[in-house]
């Protein structure tokens, strides 16, 4: 195909290849569709998909956001045989008209077809929507076609469950990692070993992470039950409990697939409990003048309280069927 494609706002690289890019009016793209089926897609890895989940909201975004689709877009790349640009570099760099022969779109198939579905079969005014695009002499470099093509293309698979890091919890559970920076300072190192190593596999992991969903709803069933600093212990604390009432579980039968879930939801409740008034005596009896934030922040402190559960937890165990606050204050003298 033979196209006259008029560029807005333009650029002209400064090798000795011609390579143009600016923005090109959705409307002009459309019509190049018009009547050609996949003449423009020859080169391409595939041709417009129809009505897709994106291709519906590449739609979208043209019919309701116009002015903000070139930023919304990824854009488009076209090759050509030949740019026959007469007034290269004159004037300003605000339009240019460019005498493209042998066009071809090798990487954005899904906005061309959405543009031309938009403005043909749905009727809509899409003259005020632009897109990026970068335009390529090529020549009769069939090679450099294909590798044009295969490079624009090549990506890693995107899914819908990665856009989640966008979500705001998962930022600030990002933040929380880093600040933990012990784990990933040496990935040799034990402090990240003994997490990710040959033992870990997909299924082990998400076991994990439902024991340590299950413990953390427990332990914040169990601060409900304090006042004032106890339930800071859960904020501050939340990942030091978890770890000492994890150590605590008897979990073989959980992870050889022979476990009874009420009975295992009943276990993780009743240790909750115990370590959560364990670790509370023990913190407010050595530390009870110390700020929540920082004690769960000081390694050696940490380790401190650590090492004193043993016995209050041992005190409490017999009476797990009953446990009480009243009687964790009876028996510890919270």
């Amino acid at each position: 195909m033979d196209i006259e494609i008029d560029l807005y706002d333009f650029g002209i690289s400064s090798g000795s290849r011609k390579v143009f890019y600016g923005k090109i009016s959705a409307a002009a793209i459309a019509e190049w569709k018009e009547g050609n089926a996949t003449a423009l897609f020859d080169k391409n890895i595939r041709t417009f998909l129809g009505d897709t989940t994106i291709n519906s909201s590449i739609i979208e975004s043209l019919q309701k956001n116009q002015e903000d689709f070139i930023v919304l877009n990824n854009g488009i790349t076209i090759i050509c045989d030949k740019i026959n640009d007469s007034l290269a570099g004159a004037g300003l760099r605000t339009h240019k008209r460019l005498i493209c022969n042998g066009v071809q779109i090798v990487n954005g198939a899904q906005t061309v077809g959405a543009c031309h579905k938009a403005r043909y079969k749905d009727n809509t005014d899409i003259s005020t929507a632009f897109v990026m695009s970068k335009i390529i002499e090529v020549g009769d470099d069939d090679s450099l076609a294909d590798l044009i093509t295969r490079a624009t293309n090549t990506q890693n698979k995107i899914e819908r469950k990665d856009f989640v890091s966008l979500d705001d919890v998962q930022k600030n559970l990002r933040i929380s990692f880093s600040l933990i920076g012990k784990i990933w300072e040496k990935l040799d190192g034990k402090n990240y070993t003994s997490l990710f190593n040959t033992s870990v596999d997909a299924t082990r992991l998400w076991k994990l992470v439902k024991i340590f969903r299950k413990i953390e709803s427990e332990v914040a069933n169990a601060a409900t039950f304090y006042d004032g600093r106890g339930k800071g212990y859960a904020v501050h604390g939340n990942i030091f409990l978890a770890m000492q009432i994890y150590k605590r579980l008897n979990l073989n039968d959980y992870f050889a697939n022979n476990c009874d879930e009420a009975q295992l939801s009943e276990h993780i409740q009743k240790q909750s409990a115990i370590v959560f008034a364990a670790v509370y005596f023990v913190g407010e009896k050595d530390y009870g003048g110390s700020y929540l934030a920082h004690l769960f922040r000081n390694a050696t402190k940490c380790r401190d309280i650590a090492s004193k559960l043993d016995a209050p937890i041992n005190r409490l165990l017999p009476h797990a069927d009953i446990f009480t606050m009243e009687l964790a204050d009876k028996e510890l003298n919270i």
